[in-house]
């Protein structure tokens, strides 16, 4: 129904991971904007395709951000997410469960 777009972290591999009959996988990672273009300009295929791109540049997962948040640990929460998040984090004590 939707075309799903999956930014990956530094240094993931896609592998075999994909299961079958899982939307057509379209790898642009480290293509340049002119490439992408190129790619989304093409006729899609039978149903909606999964895009992985590599836009994050920085290597933090979201088990990180609970862990610390779940610690306590401000100034480390601070340094893997914008302010205004870590605030919301923190003012709205969520993870701490």
């Amino acid at each position: 129904m939707c075309e799903v777009i999956v930014v990956t972290r530094p240094g993931y591999e896609l592998g075999g991971k994909i299961p079958p009959g899982a939307a057509q996988v379209v790898d642009v990672r480290g293509m340049t904007q002119p490439e992408i273009s190129a790619v989304l300009a093409r006729a899609r295929a039978d149903g909606p395709r999964t895009f992985f791109t590599d836009a994050a540049m920085i290597d933090i997962s979201a088990t990180a951000i609970r862990l610390s948040a779940r610690a306590g640990e401000s100034a480390h929460l601070t340094e893997m997410v914008p302010s205004a998040v870590a605030n919301y984090i923190e003012k709205y004590e969520l993870y701490k469960k």
